[in-house]
């Protein structure tokens, strides 16, 4: 028996109804599956000659070609409008394992033999207490306007006891009426 075969055409097909669905279940959803199937129907056409259709014999041997095609950069060109793409390993990733839904969900083409790229995790270094409690003392030391330093010191407490991000605690607003009468107060925050 003959497997499944895919003609850019068709693939193109199936791609825009696969979006369709993507746009009804979520925008940002939408748009990160626009972008990987994009840059994949891109790629499928600049090898045309090499992949002139997608098999269920050749689908791993596509998508690797195309993981290093990410990886390596490319010139993407669209309606005249041309810029460079290089991808690091871990939004390859990610790419590819949009093209892996869209293969198993549309196409019927579940792949396995595709494997991930190694990526190294970031190294996060937290502050001992001690190098928090210097951090606020320099904050407030190092103003002589005693305002700002009373605000820099208690926005570093502030972040480091809610563990908010810095855009989310600059989004804070307090008002007078967050105020009680004993002098503490509550925050609300506002959107």
């Amino acid at each position: 028996m003959k497997g499944k075969e895919y003609t850019l055409e068709e693939l193109k097909v199936e791609a825009s109804n696969f979006l369709k669905d993507k746009k009804e279940a979520n925008e940002t959803t939408f748009l990160n599956y626009r972008t990987s199937i994009n840059y994949f129907l891109y790629f499928m056409e600049e090898h045309k000659t090499r992949f002139n259709t997608l098999t269920t014999d050749n689908k791993e041997q596509v998508l690797n070609k195309f993981k290093n095609y990410l990886l390596n950069g490319f010139i993407y060109s669209v309606e005249g409008n041309k810029r460079n793409v290089k991808i690091k390993a871990s939004g390859v990733n990610t790419h590819i394992t949009r093209i892996k839904t869209f293969f198993r969900k549309y196409l019927g083409l579940p792949v396995k033999d595709v494997k991930k790229l190694k990526v190294d995790k970031p190294k996060y270094k937290s502050l001992k207490p001690e190098e928090i409690k210097l951090l606020i003392a320099e904050c407030s030391n190092k103003w002589s306007n005693e305002e700002i330093a009373v605000r820099n010191s208690t926005l570093i407490q502030f972040l480091f006891n809610t563990a908010l991000r810095i855009e989310e605690a600059l989004g804070i607003r307090l008002k007078e009426d967050f105020f009680k009468e004993d002098g503490s107060y509550y925050v609300r925050i506002h959107e």
